[in-house]
């Protein structure tokens, strides 16, 4: 018989039966606080998610805004000029009211959408876009409510954007062409004005033997190499096929060649320079070619236009002094103003101010009273004598000084620097000075018959310059460059050294100047007045900020 053994429960104890519900609930009450709090946020954070994403729709609206701009503007380059009231991106008219003919004010439909705008306001006077070559749009997307702006900066793709820039790597044929017989002048000029490679029917400079007007000829060019020495600290571009003779230094990474790989002759793979040696730093490098300019009559024509410039006529000696300039210009007749000069007192040095935004130096058909007192021994070739001068006709421009102010110096001929040239507030300031002759940039270095002394009695040589060298058909060097004493000065140019030839400073032999080439930044971003730049340079948008 099975026994049940009864056990008493202890006082006060229970079961665990009942435990459960209460555990269940109280998990369930936890897990809907949980889930109502969840609900909250999404519902609370759904307004943030959606402006958030209309900021990022107006951003992009904004950002379309700049990109059709920037292709109005490179499809007629004066676009800035006025406001397009045919454009529906413009709401305000040039003189800041609203149009009246029911456009929407959020400005024009970003193509592919229904509900974002973009609307452009030129921040920039037309007038101050022609002097500095810079523009500045605010574009102001909309999306739902939502605005975001940005402003762009645009700026053209030119010759201040490189420390040297020059479209043939060889010394200009027309100092040497005295060396040729009158039979091959013509020719040797023709042929060693080329690239070095074929292009457009022409055989290139690397052929000796070449046709000029159905007649053969065998000369060489006189090509300038980049030696171990150079250390070159800017950008640099070339139109022309780079010669290393020896190791050089480039220690900006953009240093660009336009030798093409298809060109002839071709480059091997890896190496489009010429020569053995490899280059420290940065290796050149292809990009398109840059194309030259050919005349500054722009210049000449902003010259005559009264409040931003003067012109004279014949020799003439600009010395900047500070906020004026020191003028002699014995040969001008007339000019733009009674402010650029009193031509009745032409034969005497008269102060003007303030500096006008543009200089230009004409030729004409008689010289003045008097002659400048400057000499001609140029061309890398003494002439003999010691009093020979400059052709007081020719459109040549005698530069020296400090400059406070902003000013472009050009010459229909020559500028010649014949003192040191700088920024009074320095390189880090906002002085900036331009130099475009339409033939050569002269750095003044005269020397006795014979080349064997330094400069002629009394005479500095030249040791800074402070510009923007801009030399239209011919070079920047130094005067009589293998002549005169063994001490090799240093040279130093802050800014920008472009030119159509490679123009020699110095030889090997400690004749001429050694060279110490540094890249002014801020002329990328602060031309001096009325820059040139090269015919059908793209705009591009050189800064983007927001608001």
């Amino acid at each position: 018989m099975l026994i049940r053994r009864f056990v008493p429960r202890a006082p006060g104890a229970r079961g665990d039966e009942g435990i459960a519900l209460p555990t269940v609930l109280l998990s369930m009450l936890v897990l809907t606080a949980f889930a109502l709090a969840a609900l909250a946020f999404v519902v609370q954070s759904t307004p943030s998610n959606r402006t958030t994403a209309d900021a990022k729709a107006a951003l992009a609206a904004a950002q379309a805004g700049v990109d059709e701009y920037t292709s109005r503007l490179n499809g007629r380059p004066t676009y800035y000029a006025a406001v397009d009231g045919t454009n529906r991106a413009f709401t305000q008219k040039a003189d800041g009211d609203p149009f009246t003919d029911g456009r929407d004010p959020r400005g024009a439909t970003v193509p592919g959408t229904t509900d974002s705008f973009y609307r452009y306001r030129v921040l920039t006077k037309p007038t101050t876009t022609a002097r500095n070559g810079l523009i500045r749009v605010r574009v102001t997307g909309t999306a739902s409510g939502q605005n975001r702006s940005l402003t762009a900066s645009y700026g053209q793709d030119g010759y201040l954007k490189f420390l040297y820039f020059t479209d043939v790597e060889a010394i200009d044929p027309l100092l040497l062409a005295d060396d040729q017989t009158a039979a091959n002048r013509d020719a040797y000029l023709h042929h060693c004005s080329q690239h070095y490679y074929d292009e457009n029917g022409q055989t290139g400079r690397h052929s000796n033997t070449f046709v000029y007007e159905k007649k053969s000829y065998t000369l060489g060019c006189t090509d300038i190499q980049f030696s171990a020495k150079d250390v070159i600290t800017g950008p640099l571009h070339t139109n022309d096929a780079i010669l290393l003779g020896g190791n050089a230094t480039f220690l900006n990474p953009k240093v660009e060649t336009s030798w093409p790989k298809a060109g002839n002759p071709s480059w091997t793979a890896g190496k489009p320079w010429r020569g053995s040696f490899t280059p420290r730093g940065t290796a050149p490098y292809y990009a398109p070619p840059l194309p030259p300019l050919r005349s500054n009559i722009k210049l000449r024509e902003k010259s005559e236009e009264a409040g931003e410039g003067c012109l004279y006529s014949g020799e003439t000696s600009i010395e900047l002094k500070g906020t004026s300039i020191e003028v002699w210009s014995p040969g001008t007749t007339s000019t733009t103003s009674s402010s650029c000069l009193d031509v009745s007192r032409r034969a005497q040095k008269q102060t003007i101010t303030p500096i006008p935004p543009v200089v230009y130096v004409r030729s004409t058909t008689a010289c003045g009273t008097v002659g400048l007192p400057y000499r001609n021994e140029d061309k890398g070739a003494s002439i003999g004598g010691t009093t020979t001068v400059y052709d007081c006709k020719a459109g040549n421009a005698y530069v020296s000084g400090s400059l406070n102010g902003q000013t472009t110096v050009a010459a229909e001929n020559d500028v010649v620097i014949t003192g040191d040239l700088k920024y009074a507030g320095g390189v880090g300031g906002d002085d900036v000075l331009g130099l475009i002759p339409n033939n050569y940039v002269w750095v003044y270095h005269p020397v006795e018959p014979g080349g064997s002394s330094g400069n002629d009695v009394g005479g500095k040589r030249v040791r800074r310059i402070d510009a923007g060298i801009l030399s239209l058909n011919r070079s920047f060097l130094v005067q009589n460059w293998d002549k005169g004493g063994t001490e090799s000065p240093l040279l130093t140019v802050n800014g920008v050294i472009a030119q159509k030839f490679r123009g020699p400073v110095g030889q090997s032999n400690g004749r001429g100047y050694t060279k110490d080439y540094v890249y002014d930044e801020r002329l990328k971003n602060l031309p001096p007045p009325y820059f040139l730049t090269p015919e059908d340079a793209p705009w591009t948008v050189q800064r983007l900020t927001d608001g």
